[in-house]
This record gives structure tokens, sequence and C-alpha cells, in this order.
């Protein structure tokens, strides 16, 4: 079985819990901006602990927070698989206690937001989740093209630091995204082969 199939039957229960909860928002043309409450690891889980850490990027110009759900369960032999969701203000805000319930066997849930309470940072995410194209027009003015260096952020200082805090298999990695996150996925794929 190849790893990324291996990746797919671990984080699938996952994958499924998030497309459930995205497919069931209402479909608006603008994402909803009020500022969010409590979530799931404030609150504190009977099937994980939370730890969360705030990152810059290299140029200083936007902030993620990144909150890694770490299992109360003894890892396997070769580590926890994990799935890395984007837009993670937004995916911690959905995600609940009987989602979790459902994952105790061992998925680590990392999600990768902004240093922000709102459940979207619109500029941040415009410029981290869309490729380098001077031939298209970013909506609003919004400056674009920047999934090279998120991507660079994720791979070389929010990967290390989920590995030091949760025993994980770098063989079952997984990423998810929606909309603008969705394309980031789908870039980091074609950039991957």
């Amino acid at each position: 079985m190849n790893s990324a199939r291996r990746s797919l039957r671990y984080c699938f229960p996952l994958l499924l819990s998030m497309a459930a909860v995205f497919s069931v928002m209402p479909a608006d043309a603008r994402p909803d901006l009020r500022p969010l409450g409590a979530n799931i690891a404030d609150k504190s889980s009977a099937w994980y602990r939370f730890e969360s850490r705030t990152f810059d990027s290299q140029d200083g110009q936007r902030h993620y927070r990144v909150w890694l759900g770490i299992p109360k369960t003894a890892a396997p032999p070769s580590g926890y698989p994990v799935l890395y969701m984007l837009d993670g203000n937004a995916a911690m805000d959905h995600l609940t206690e009987s989602q979790l319930k459902q994952l105790r066997s061992g998925n680590v849930p990392v999600a990768v937001g902004y240093n922000t309470r709102l459940p979207f940072d619109v500029v941040a995410r415009n410029y981290d989740y869309t490729p380098p194209n001077p031939e298209v027009v970013q909506p609003h003015g919004r400056k674009g093209g920047g999934s090279q260096q998120f991507r660079q952020l994720l791979l070389e200082r929010i990967v290390p630091w989920v590995e030091t805090q949760a025993a994980s298999d770098p063989h079952q990695r997984g990423l998810w995204g929606h909309s603008y996150g969705g394309l980031f996925v789908l870039d980091t794929f074609y950039h991957a082969a």
C-alpha cells in the first residue's frame, strides 16, 4: 500500500468529519467574520490535550496560531497519523468533543490558522494560499502568490514543532483545506510530484 493511501486511511475519519462540518455551513459568497468564542482547545477535551503556538511569516507580515490536538492514548509504534487543517481558526471553531471521541484512536489534528479571534484573516489567507501568477488579478486588490513561502513555513517550522510535541509518523501526513485552502492543497500536491 503506498503512503498516500495509508495516510488517507488513517486521516479519513477526520477528513470526513471536517467535510461534514463545512458541508452544512450556509453557502454564502462572503464569509462570516464575526469574532469567535472559545473553541474546543479552550474548553478542554476528555480525549485530547491541546497545545498551541504562534509563528510569524519570514517577512513578519503575517502571524499564525497553530493548535495541536494530542490524543490521550499511547502513540502507535510508528507514531500518530497527522492531519494539517488550513483555516485553523474556523476549523477549531467547528471541531466538537463528539468528533474528537470518534478520532481518539490516535489521529492528530493540527489546525493552522491566524493569530486573530476572527474565523479568517482574508488578506493573509489570500496571500498564503494562492500560487504565484502575475496574470491573476486578486479580489479587492489583495496581494496573492505566497504559497511557496507558506509551504516553506509549514515544512520547516510548523511540522518540526508538531513532531517534537507528538510522536508522529512522517509517512502519514495529510493536508486539508477548503476554498483558497483547497487551492493551496492542490498547489502543494502539484509541487510534491
